[in-house]
């Protein structure tokens, strides 16, 4: 194989399934396995010289709505699944819009806050007063 970016032998491949649909991010805070949402944000991506999923931005969903409400039901449902109990969880869901199963579909999960080093939290503050980081302080302090 090629030498990689961190100069390793590229030894094997992943191919994902392509998801056509809205891409979401649904971020959460649980605590003894009582989930609650902190933010659900939409990504905009769009094809920008050669490259289809270039990131444009994000806009934050209001918590009610058929979308928001299929995203957190769906998001309990992955936390349950993959018994995230405690601490903030991140989650990337594809609104799926065509195939056998029209719905949320999981891109990927991490218990883990939104974002590197935190950049996301003065954005949610701005927008909703509250962010993710102080919510699972809140959690477990409170």
């Amino acid at each position: 194989g090629a030498i990689n970016g961190l100069g390793l032998v590229n030894e094997g491949v992943l191919v994902q399934e392509f998801l056509d649909g809205t891409e979401y991010v649904v971020d959460s805070v649980s605590r003894d396995g009582v989930h609650k949402v902190t933010a659900i944000w939409e990504y905009d991506k769009r094809s920008v010289n050669d490259a289809n999923f270039v990131y444009f931005g994000m806009k934050m969903l209001p918590a009610s709505g058929e979308i928001a409400e299929a995203l957190v039901e769906y998001s309990n449902s992955v936390l349950d699944a993959l018994d995230i109990v405690n601490g903030p969880g991140h989650m990337e869901v594809k609104m799926v819009t065509t195939g056998k199963t029209p719905g949320p579909c999981l891109v990927e999960v991490g218990s883990r806050c939104h974002g590197g080093e935190g950049t996301w939290s003065s954005i949610a503050d701005q927008c909703v007063g509250y962010n993710q980081i102080g919510c699972s302080f809140d959690a477990f302090v409170n």
